[in-house]
């Protein structure tokens, strides 16, 4: 696992890397059943009542958002991206449209 890319000096003899900390990215590590903490004011809405809000250092997914658990299990980030909706949602609105006709 590299995670903290690095780069050739000019004498092309040595190099420097950046010393980020690396998040795992084995099979292992990725948990798709990882359990987060919410309400039910939505799934946007992370209950923060406990010390733990997900296993320390691992990987999962909320929808299509990849998600890193911090190092104690005290916070995580997620990407931001829009996810498609479910098919049953599709074929739902699939079948309304062909409704309205």
């Amino acid at each position: 696992m590299d995670c903290n890319p690095c780069q050739c000096a000019a004498d092309g003899q040595s190099f420097s890397c950046t010393t980020n900390e690396c998040m795992e990215k084995d099979d292992d590590v990725i948990n798709k059943d990882v359990e987060v903490f919410m309400k039910d004011e939505g799934v946007d809405h992370i209950e923060k009542n406990s010390e733990v809000v997900c296993k320390p250092r691992v990987i999962f997914h909320i929808g299509c958002n990849t998600c890193h658990c911090n190092f104690d299990g005290s916070d995580f980030s997620c990407t931001n991206k829009p996810c498609p909706l479910p098919k049953d949602v599709e074929i739902f609105h699939e079948l309304k449209s062909d409704c309205v006709k």
